[in-house]
């Protein structure tokens, strides 16, 4: 039984070129104004991870300044959240009346 002939390393390199010649495998470019958007996304993602590093450091370096931190976060999701409540509610009176008040003038 013989062996098969094992390719040679430019036959694999020519190969792998014509692959990576074809369109899926090709970096693809955005128009202008969406590649400045997509180039300050990744700033943006970038500003961010470091921001997280940052705060890891800080928690292993002034832990009580760190747990106040997320303290404050926690506050400020909470009053959000209470907020968002207090409006809903708002809005839910509101159209209860208007219903009420479309109502009574129909009958």
């Amino acid at each position: 039984m013989m062996q098969p002939e094992l390719p040679t390393a430019p036959t694999v390199r020519r190969a792998l070129d014509e692959v990576y010649a074809l369109p899926e495998f090709t970096p693809r470019s955005l128009p202008g104004p969406l590649q400045w958007l997509s180039d300050r996304w990744g700033e943006v993602k970038a500003w961010f991870a470091g921001l997280l590093a940052r705060f890891e450091v800080l928690e292993a370096t002034a832990p009580l300044l760190f747990w106040l931190m997320i303290a404050g976060l926690a506050l400020a999701a909470l009053a959000i959240l209470a907020h968002f409540a207090r409006v809903g509610q708002g809005a839910w009176r509101a159209r209860e009346r208007r219903g009420r008040t479309a109502q009574g003038s129909t009958g």
